[in-house]
């Protein structure tokens, strides 16, 4: 068996056990936290929003190539294997996941949700009182001349006033 022939062995595998997770995600009988990892797996692994877009050279296949098979490894061995081996043969029978409008629509939520977080984060981290710009506030260690500033806030050295950043804030 050539190496290319292993590769799609493996492709194939991947897709079985993504389906096999998803089917042991709604079965009763594996266990919560089981379910949980096989869920997000699921999710990641047929979300068309990566972690890393696929766009970026090397890294944006990385994580299609590593996190994904790293995450159904995780989430088999949390799975019990009489239960697995289960719904390994029913996910080659039925040889695709079942197409569900409202788990593609609660997947789209969870990213939206993800991007207003990532949003409020970044205002929260831009949007201080304090008379450093940027992301001095994030990084206070790094900007000695913010820290250790005897000037007064009000004028600079030349005489000019300073500018104060305003503080924003985002509301949703």
């Amino acid at each position: 068996m050539g190496l290319l022939e292993r590769l799609r062995d493996f492709a194939r595998k991947l897709k079985r056990d993504i389906v096999a997770l998803y089917l042991s995600a709604r079965d009763p009988r594996t266990p919560l936290v089981a379910k949980l990892v096989a869920l997000t797996v699921t999710a990641y692994a047929l979300s068309p929003i990566d972690l890393i877009p696929d766009f970026i050279p090397v890294l944006g296949q990385i994580d299609d190539l590593i996190l994904v098979p790293l995450g159904i490894w995780l989430a088999l061995r949390m799975i019990p294997q009489a239960l697995i081996a289960e719904h390994r043969m029913e996910a080659e029978r039925l040889g695709r996941l079942p197409a569900s409008r409202s788990a593609a629509t609660i997947i789209m939520l969870l990213w939206v949700m993800c991007a207003i977080w990532a949003a409020w984060m970044f205002n929260q981290a831009y949007s201080t009182s304090s008379t450093c710009s940027g992301p001095a506030p994030l990084m206070r260690w790094a900007s000695e001349a913010c820290m250790n500033s005897s000037r007064s806030p009000s004028s600079t050295s030349s005489g000019v006033p300073e500018v104060k950043p305003v503080r924003r804030s985002f509301t949703i």
